[in-house]
């Protein structure tokens, strides 16, 4: 094991450990000379399949089926679903579902034209909305704990990854 590196599982994780990097800064000299910090980052390492999970082929064949949908398919004004949104939300799901632990997701669409992906466990859910460019919007609620609520725009799986595979073993 490298030095530099410290790797444990948190209890209850489906992730198989943490890697907490050490790191060395230099800051800006005070009067004493320079001054040296430490500091440790964990950054998850997940278990990751050698083939995608067996939910992701009907996953897939729901995000294909939204490709369909013309405008107005709500019936209330919804654009079509976005062919660059659907090219997105398969590759998500793909990561997604070689991940160990992440649940089957329902699949649905926006009336902006996005696709949409769904958990809900009773105590939490996670939307997962993937637009047409490389970002994603997700939006947790925990009914048990509303102060871990949590809602961003991002490019990284990673903060999802966590919620999808550490809650629901809470």
């Amino acid at each position: 094991m490298n030095p530099d590196m410290l790797e444990y599982a948190p209890t209850g994780a489906a992730f198989s450990t943490w890697r907490v990097e050490e790191r060395v800064e230099e800051l800006a000299a005070s009067a004493l000379g320079d001054t040296v910090v430490l500091e440790k980052h964990r950054t998850p390492v997940f278990a990751v399949r050698t083939a995608p999970a067996p939910w992701f082929a009907s996953v897939n064949q729901a995000i294909l089926r939204l490709a369909d949908r013309s405008e107005n398919w709500d019936s209330y004004g919804a654009k079509a679903i976005d062919p660059a949104a659907v090219a997105n939300a398969t590759r998500i799901a793909r990561e997604l579902a070689m991940i160990e632990g992440v649940a089957r997701p329902v699949v649905g669409g926006t009336p902006d034209g996005e696709v949409v992906f769904e958990w809900d466990t009773g105590e939490w859910s996670l939307d997962l909305t993937v637009d047409p460019s490389d970002q994603f919007h997700y939006a947790y609620l925990d009914r048990l704990d509303p102060a871990c609520d949590d809602e961003q725009y991002t490019r990284n799986l990673d903060d999802l990854l966590v919620l999808l595979t550490q809650l629901p073993r809470r």
